[in-house]
C-alpha cells in the first residue's frame, strides 16, 4: 500500500486496502473496518464507482464511515 501510495496510484493503494479488509474480516482476528475506512478515504475523492461497496462492507459491520479514520 505504501508503494502504491508513492507511485500516486491512489486506486490501487485503495483496492490493496479493501482486500486487506477482506482478509481481517475472513479470519476473524480484526475487524477490516479500519482498512476499509481508509480505502475509502482514498477513494472518495476520485468519486470512483467502488466507494459504494465499500461502503456496503462498512455498514454490514455496523462501523460507521469515520469511526475508525485514524487506526
Amino acid at each position: 500500500m505504501t508503494l502504491f501510495r508513492e507511485l500516486g496510484d491512489p486506486y490501487r493503494e485503495a483496492t490493496s486496502l479493501d482486500r486487506l479488509g477482506d482478509a481481517l474480516e475472513a479470519t476473524g482476528d480484526r475487524p477490516g473496518a479500519g482498512a476499509w475506512t481508509r480505502a475509502l478515504a482514498v477513494l472518495e475523492p476520485l468519486d470512483h464507482p467502488d466507494t459504494i461497496e465499500i461502503q456496503a462492507k462498512l455498514l454490514h459491520t455496523g462501523t460507521r464511515r469515520h469511526d475508525r479514520c485514524h487506526e
